[in-house]
């Protein structure tokens, strides 16, 4: 009998030990769990915070980066982890803003190279439009944001080749041309070293108002052969795009110069796209029956 009730009490401390072990074992998958789970957390917040810092157009003394092409936040899909994030419909407006902000001129510079005119243009709106590229540019480069020194730059090469033609046609002196591009080059890198926000509110200025003159040209030359209806379409929607984007994003300062381009830009294709249907109804020899 004692030999019986000592083997039950080894098979019950042999099941109490095999217990504890399973238990052990449970705590360890359980922290390595919670280990994997903080490990996640943190990986997941250094992502918000890179995002973060690029959706907060880099920040300098805590305020907001203001450029013509916003920095977008990507927005994960709320599915499994591993799986890919969704871009969001604003994201995806604010993209194709960016690529019609890069295309819209091209139209105007073949139409003035393949005519061999630049008459309806207006040197100053050229100049303007210029130089607000070129201090989007510099702003760029000084805040290592490619897309936005890439893109404006492309922009500044364009409109200095319509600068260019109106030398070649004499309403523009080359002169004047290279003192604008000296004088801007040196007050965009002046502004760049005293502050990034002066920097971009001057090249908001500038850029914002670069559309004026074009429009008083339109208003008050008949002749308009040189004006590109296509270009100003392109503007058009370009500035509607931005303007839908920046009152998504609720960014005033991206919506708020398209108030002034959306009209304009609507005023010079429409009064061009007259012009040269009359011309064109002009030059058609009558038919004398």
């Amino acid at each position: 009998e004692v030999s019986e009730i000592r083997g039950e009490r080894r098979a019950v401390t042999v099941a109490e030990c095999a217990a504890a072990s399973e238990h052990i074992e449970l705590h360890a998958v359980q922290a390595e769990l919670l280990a994997n789970g903080a490990c996640l957390g943190s990986e997941v917040e250094a992502v918000a915070g890179v995002t973060n810092k690029w959706a907060g157009f880099g920040k300098e003394g805590g305020e907001r980066r203001f450029d013509g092409h916003e920095p977008r936040i990507v927005r994960l899909s709320d599915g499994p982890v591993g799986q890919t994030g969704s871009v969001s419909p604003t994201d995806l407006l604010g993209l194709i803003a960016s690529i019609l902000s890069m295309l819209f001129i091209w139209p105007q510079v073949f139409r003035v190279y393949r005519n061999n005119t630049v008459e309806g243009l207006a040197p100053l709106g050229a100049l303007q439009g210029m130089s607000g590229s070129i201090l989007w540019s510099i702003y760029g480069l000084s805040q290592s944001d490619m897309p936005l020194f890439g893109s404006n730059l492309l922009l500044s090469i364009a409109i200095a080749l319509l600068a260019v033609a109106m030398t070649r046609h004499r309403i523009l002196t080359s002169s004047t041309l290279f003192s604008v591009v000296a004088g801007i080059l040196g007050v965009g890198f002046v502004a760049g070293s005293v502050s990034t926000t002066l920097l971009g509110m001057l090249a908001f200025a500038v850029g914002a108002l670069s559309v004026v003159p074009q429009t008083v040209k339109v208003l008050r030359d008949p002749d308009l052969q040189g004006v590109s209806v296509s270009s100003n379409s392109l503007l058009f929607v370009t500035s509607c795009a931005w303007m839908s984007y920046g009152v998504a994003i609720r960014d005033t300062l991206v919506w708020l110069p398209n108030v002034l381009v959306i009209p304009c830009s609507a005023i010079i294709v429409a009064k061009a796209r007259a012009a040269q249907l009359q011309q064109t109804r002009a030059n058609v020899p009558e038919h004398v029956s």
